[in-house]
């Protein structure tokens, strides 16, 4: 009466057993005998539906055959592969019969009814069938034979045969087939059911404890085996279902153990993801500082920011203990490594300040001593005060500057190299006071011999002088030049250049007074040129008549005297005479005495020629 799914399945499982049956007793020992043969299957007759009390208005042009077909094409199927009806018969039919009557009566007693009492429709439809069934009956052909009686007389042998052999399968009952189609849909519908549940679970955050999950999923698996057994209400105990709920059960721990290991990862991800974000606020909090500064103080903030982060960060994950703990440990480790990254960062910051801060001190130090050097040497007292003063203020300036960032150890250890820097810096700058101060001291010099000599000018054009006169100008004009040198120089009295200048000096006034004498004593050799000239004629003259250069040399003198007279000072007069015995310049006679012998050339030729003599007299008496 009605085609529904169940109808088509039931008629789908009698072909397919009944092809089974056919499969086996091909293969049985009375299946060739009986002409079965395996690879060659028997194939089923035309399928010719009815369908009694049928009223449906047909689409239009629609045949009762094209109904049938597409009620079957729109049958569900469990997989692409499974075929349908239409494949297993050769060809479909559809009658579809109208209600035999329309009054309850004649419904309730249709075996005593007569044909004449019945629809016209349900009699029309009935001649249709009779005479659809004529049209297909034909003689049965079994593959190229035509079947006789012995044929189906052995064939039904071997069908008995193999149903006797238990090759019938058993066809099971429209209930039966019902309670394992809801045996089976129970079991879906519970799987699916603990299924979402376990997959709800994946979607809390944060994520749930192992406690929490394992206590949820057997939540869900009791709630899975409730619903099943809920659904099966009213249905006996049967192997199916027993299978079914340990089908249920294995998926149900399959499923758990899948969602309990996601759940594990979902926590370690979550553990990791807060410990990340611990890591990152640690290091934002540690970027955030101040740096450099002082190392003890550093630490104490940097341990306190990190005690904060993990304790902030346990309060998230504490309930999730081992994992917790693990990750706790990992990031206390990360922390600490960063903590002590920074540290070092700090200790190098705080190094290169305190580096900077001493070489500042340096160079403070060195611009303040140079601002006393800029305008020439100074005193060695006037240099070490500027010195002390420098230092000081190159040591506040460095302790104000570092004082706040570093430690005692590294401050007394950079402090001391400021102060080396500094005393280097008084070591060089000392040096080049040292170079200004001779430089200071030689253009003094120079001064001072410059002003003499302009001095000495005007006693030269009232030359020639007495020596005596000439000696006392020279005492006066020297006196000022040392006493100018000394007091313009009198910072520097303390150096050694100085001394050393001051004795250059004195030679060099040495100098310019032997100039300036000889410088007179020419003026005065000038005023007694003729004389002079003329006593070296009175001398070239006379000296034939003498030996030795020794008596020569007093009558030149005698004869000097006589010509120069008085017109020279006895002293100088003295010189001149002297000088002029001495030199061959200004008509003087050195060469003219040298042409005399002395007396020890003479006591030397005696001494010569009196041990010849008395050699030779030695030799006369050894030869005799």
């Amino acid at each position: 009466r009605i085609i529904d799914t169940a109808a088509v399945e039931y008629l789908e499982l009698l072909a397919r057993r009944a092809r089974l049956f056919q499969t086996k007793a091909a293969f049985s020992t009375e299946g060739p005998r009986a002409g079965l043969d395996p690879s060659r299957p028997i194939a089923f007759p035309p399928l010719t539906w009815v369908v009694e009390n049928f009223f449906q208005d047909f689409v239009a042009n629609e045949t009762p055959k094209m109904w049938l077909d597409r009620v079957l094409d729109a049958q569900p199927q469990d997989s692409p592969e499974r075929t349908s009806l239409r494949d297993i018969f050769e060809s479909t039919h559809c009658v579809p019969l109208f209600l035999p009557a329309t009054s309850r009566a004649a419904l309730r007693a249709l075996d005593q009814i007569r044909e004449a009492d019945l629809t016209p429709e349900y009699v029309e439809g009935m001649e249709g069938l009779r005479a659809h069934i004529r049209d297909s009956l034909s003689d049965f052909q079994f593959y190229p034979k035509w079947v006789s009686g012995g044929h189906l007389a052995t064939m039904l042998e071997a069908l008995v045969h193999a149903a006797n052999n238990n090759m019938m399968e058993s066809v099971p009952s429209v209930w039966s087939l019902f309670v394992q189609k809801q045996v089976k849909g129970a079991r879906e519908s519970s799987e699916f059911m603990f299924k979402n549940h376990m997959q709800s679970l994946s979607g809390i955050s944060p994520p749930l404890t192992d406690e929490e999950h394992s206590q949820a999923a057997k939540q869900a698996a009791a709630a899975a085996h409730q619903m099943f057994d809920d659904l099966l209400f009213g249905t006996a105990a049967s192997a199916s279902a027993t299978a079914a709920s340990q089908a249920l059960q294995t998926t149900i721990d399959i499923e758990s153990g899948r969602c309990d290991g996601e759940n594990k990862r979902r926590v370690l991800e979550f553990c990791t993801h807060i410990g990340d974000a611990a890591r990152q606020e640690f290091d934002r909090l540690v970027q955030e500082g101040d740096l450099p500064q002082q190392e003890k103080n550093l630490k104490a903030q940097l341990n306190q920011k990190a005690h904060d982060v993990l304790e902030a960060m346990q309060e998230r994950i504490h309930q999730y203990d081992k994992t917790a703990k693990r990750l706790t440990s990992r990031v206390e480790g990360d922390i600490q490594l960063l903590l002590s990254r920074h540290v070092q960062v700090n200790t190098e910051m705080v190094q290169r300040v305190l580096q900077e801060a001493a070489t500042a001190a340096g160079e403070l130090h060195e611009s303040e001593l140079r601002a006393v050097l800029s305008q020439g040497g100074v005193g060695q007292g006037t240099m070490d005060a500027q010195h002390r003063a420098a230092t000081r203020a190159a040591r506040r300036a460095f302790k104000d500057q570092a004082s706040s960032i570093a430690g005692e150890p590294s401050f007394q250890a950079y402090a001391a190299l400021a102060d080396q820097l500094m005393e280097s810096n008084a070591a060089k700058l000392t040096a080049e006071n040292k170079k200004l101060v001779k430089r200071e001291c030689h253009r003094k010099r120079g001064d001072v011999l410059d002003m003499l000599h302009s001095q000495y000018e005007s006693v030269k054009v009232r030359m020639p002088v007495e020596e005596k006169d000439l000696k006392a100008l020279i005492r006066q004009h020297e006196s000022m030049a040392l006493a100018s040198f000394g007091e313009a120089l009198a910072a520097f009295k303390s150096f050694d250049v100085m001394k050393e200048a001051r004795s250059d000096l004195k030679r060099d006034l040495s100098q310019a007074r032997d100039q300036l004498a000889g410088i007179n004593m020419h003026k005065w050799t000038q005023l007694v040129r003729e004389p002079l000239q003329f006593s070296r004629a009175l001398v070239r003259a006379a000296a034939p008549s003498y030996f030795l250069t020794m008596t020569l040399r007093i009558r030149a003198r005698e004869f000097a005297n006589e010509q120069i007279g008085n017109s020279l000072p006895s002293d100088l007069k003295y010189m001149v005479i002297e000088r002029w015995l001495s030199t061959e310049e200004e008509h003087g006679i050195a060469d003219i005495l040298q042409t005399k012998m002395t007396v020890v050339n003479v006591v030397t030729t005696v001494v010569t020629c009196i041990a010849g003599l008395m050699g030779l007299r030695a030799f006369r008496v050894r030869m005799t």
